[in-house]
């Protein structure tokens, strides 16, 4: 499938009405994302947003035509963990708030940020 070889990180929405073959119908390339390691992408879902950490921002995506996700903001990381060569990590949103476990790859310290963001 053309999307799956030319898919560098970020979003792909799968129609799994049949769960033997699953297909991809959409992909969102998201630079920042395809360098994060597979054990560090975090993604949650709420209402029509999907929230994904990168190595520098959340990226929220407008996830409410499904066939075409859009990428509607990215908030940037504080300068302290995209300093530490900071990568993603678990995203959970609750409410207005997104909590994103940032790990650090160069021996710094991670941590949790909390971004304000409405649903």
């Amino acid at each position: 499938n053309s999307l799956h070889s030319s898919h560098a990180g970020g979003l792909r929405v799968s129609d799994v009405g049949s769960v033997d073959t699953p297909t991809v119908i959409a992909s969102l390339d998201i630079a920042d994302v395809g360098n994060v390691s597979w054990e560090g992408v975090g993604l949650d879902v709420a209402g029509s947003r999907a929230y994904i950490l990168g190595v520098t921002a959340l990226h929220v995506l407008d996830v409410s035509d499904p066939r075409k996700p859009v990428e509607a903001m990215a908030l940037p990381l504080p300068a302290q963990f995209t300093s530490i060569g900071g990568t993603g990590g678990n995203v959970v949103v609750a409410g207005n708030y997104a909590y994103a476990a940032v790990s650090a790859v160069q021996g710094g310290m991670g941590g949790v940020v909390v971004f304000r963001v409405a649903n």
